[in-house]
């Protein structure tokens, strides 16, 4: 037999969870912005370090694959054999830079909140059962 003071300890009892949901919800949207805001500023200098190194190391690595194409055919490779070595040559380096840059890039996810929502998650589906 149920009394008065059993509905009132339900009734608080699932308003308190309530609370504490809405108090969880409200700390994981904060872990969250903190971690997307790191990732987003290691992100943007990842990207400002490729832009950097696009911009300013291009050049230099073109005129070294032409003085290599050069060297080349001072040594007596046909000039267009010394630019197809010269021409994979680079692409290769490039090869190289892309999956660097690629890889730094991939760190970006947030992995903490990603887990502790899990957490969260299975939590609640264990009180559900």
């Amino acid at each position: 037999m149920r009394t008065e003071h059993d509905e009132r300890s339900l009734g608080r009892l699932i308003a308190d969870a309530i609370q504490q949901t809405g108090d969880l919800v409200g700390t994981e949207v904060k872990l969250a912005q903190e971690e997307l805001s790191q990732k987003f500023q290691q992100g943007i200098a990842g990207l400002a370090f490729l832009f950097g190194a696009a911009t300013f190391l291009s050049p230099v690595i073109t005129i070294l694959l032409i003085a290599l194409a050069t060297v080349l055919m001072d040594f007596g490779v046909r000039e267009a054999a010394a630019y197809f070595i010269v021409a994979v040559a680079g692409a290769i380096v490039v090869a190289i830079f892309a999956l660097v840059g690629a890889k730094r890039l991939q760190n970006l996810r947030p992995k903490e909140t990603i887990s502790q929502l899990k957490k969260d998650v299975n939590a609640a589906k264990g009180l559900g059962s």
